[in-house]
């Protein structure tokens, strides 16, 4: 996929001088943040090629040439289908088919030259320079980045680079590629890290984290969404990820570095405090039993000693050792009365998010911080 925008960049950088023909124009004023360009002639239909729209970051509704589009789809070009974003909903319900099965390429943070041709002022060209790449990361919503050279400044328009998700499945799908480009946007005007950025930054370092603790390269399961019964792990890399955003949180308030290997020696120390973990990391216990046995491996649990480790780590460096050591004093069994009704109702676990709060809470007494610390 990379190979395919990368030559279709480098083939559109030269200026197409023809007259054109055909031009669409807004049926709406242009959205003060975002505007919906739907290249409708790239259908997709040859070499395998996805049809895709495409979303622009920008206070303003270009208007491209039909014949850049004739280059870029190698097929005779159709009449451009230009709305805004907020229009897209409208269209789920009366276009399903349509829109449904899209492709929609993200715009985040990137730069492209808009040439005019000599015979239409109005009208133009796209222009990449052929050295100029497109990344596409792990199908995510991750940064992707254009660099460009040799163009001189006050041709180029802030634009975005190219980020290929998947179609749009339905209308809650739409809302989440609404917010994500929401947040795109606001990085770009703001130059500041969108909270997409900040997760994507987050992710990372958990992942480089994981190699360097024996802990958690035992305990985290990168490859695996669910954790199976039978697994020798403890929980998914996602559950891992969203303990360790309090981490990242703490260190853009108070603008403290923080890196892989720090995030992995905080969680190392509660595996050589806490004797399930010990005896896990040992293969004394199995990932089984400590998931049957103790809440150790619970996401609302972990998620509280992520917010713990954000306090004790980034904060109070000093007193981590003291204060995780105080940890022990916890029965971890499931069965422990001290559980009963904060974490275990009924006899059944509760979910994460509904006693991350009550976990943390008595994390904090144990450790002496208090709620208000």
């Amino acid at each position: 996929m990379r190979n395919w925008i990368d030559s279709e960049l480098a083939g559109n950088s030269k200026v197409l001088k023809r007259p054109t023909a055909r031009q669409s124009t807004p049926t709406q004023p242009a959205d003060p943040l975002t505007t919906f360009i739907e290249f409708s002639a790239i259908r997709g239909t040859q070499a395998g090629r996805p049809q895709y729209a495409a979303i622009w970051p920008v206070q303003m509704l270009m208007r491209l040439s039909a014949e850049s589009l004739t280059r870029m789809s190698r097929r005779r070009s159709e009449p451009i289908d230009a709305c805004l974003v907020s229009d897209l909903a409208e269209r789920c319900e009366t276009e399903p088919k349509r829109l449904f099965n899209q492709p929609i390429l993200l715009g985040v943070l990137g730069r492209l030259e808009f040439l005019p041709t000599e015979s239409a002022p109005s009208m133009g060209v796209l222009r990449l320079d052929p050295a100029a790449w497109v990344e596409i990361l792990d199908g995510r919503h991750r940064l992707a980045a254009i660099t460009q050279a040799g163009v001189s400044d006050d041709k180029l328009a802030d634009l975005s680079a190219a980020i290929l998700i998947s179609p749009i499945r339905d209308l809650d799908d739409l809302a989440k590629r609404r917010r994500a480009l929401t947040n795109c946007a606001e990085s770009a005007n703001t130059g500041q890290a969108s909270r997409l950025e900040r997760m994507a930054q987050g992710e990372q370092i958990a992942q480089e984290s994981v190699a360097l603790s024996p802990f958690l390269t035992k305990a985290v399961d990168l490859s695996q969404k669910t954790i199976a019964p039978r697994s020798r792990r403890l929980f998914t890399f996602k559950t891992y990820a969203r303990a360790c955003r309090p981490f990242l949180a703490a260190r853009i308030e108070r603008a403290t570095p923080l890196t892989a290997k720090q995030l992995a020696g905080y969680w190392q120390s509660l595996a050589d405090t806490l004797p399930d973990w010990q005896g896990f990391t040992a293969r004394r216990i199995s990932g089984a039993e400590v998931r049957e046995t103790t809440v150790l491996a619970n996401a609302g649990v972990l998620r509280a000693l992520g917010r713990l480790g954000a306090q004790v780590l980034v904060e109070l460096p000093p007193q981590q050792p003291k204060l995780i050591a105080r940890l022990t004093s916890i029965d971890w069994r499931r069965d422990s009365p001290a559980w009963q009704g904060t974490l275990v109702s009924e006899g059944k676990i509760r979910t994460g998010s509904e006693i991350e709060h009550e976990v943390y809470l008595r994390l904090l007494k144990v450790c002496g911080l208090g709620a208000d610390s």
